[in-house]
């Protein structure tokens, strides 16, 4: 089974081609990174930083729910939420109200309301 920064590795040398570069190398020349850098995160060996996913989808004209997740339409990204809350309502071990993931309240400052969040 891949890792997510395998995963997310091989899209981005797929996307990187897509872009016309025929190489990491010639990718990295052209806009001025550190090759091995480059390589690590091609080859999943290397975790992206959110401020490096944003310049990779930038630079390659893709989006983060596609390098991250493989998502292609809004459709599959839509189908997604359902599917994992089912996948998680049916798993045997959920967690009860009262565990750290529990929901709280908080106050909208901007708004003067109050909302509420889920603590993972």
């Amino acid at each position: 089974m891949q890792t997510i920064e395998q995963s997310m590795g091989e899209r981005l040398r797929q996307a990187r081609k897509t872009a016309g570069f025929k190489t990491a190398r010639a990718f990295t020349e052209y806009y001025h990174l550190p090759p091995s850098t480059y390589s690590q995160y091609e080859t999943g060996r290397r975790r992206c930083h959110i401020d490096v996913l944003i310049r990779f989808c930038t630079l390659l004209n893709i989006s983060a729910d596609w390098l991250l997740f493989g998502y292609a339409t809004p459709q599959e990204r839509a189908a997604s939420p359902s599917q994992m809350i089912s996948s998680v309502l049916s798993s045997p071990k959920r967690q009860s109200p009262s565990s750290p993931m529990a929901s709280a309240t908080y106050a909208d400052k901007g708004r003067g309301s109050q909302k509420e969040c889920l603590h993972v």
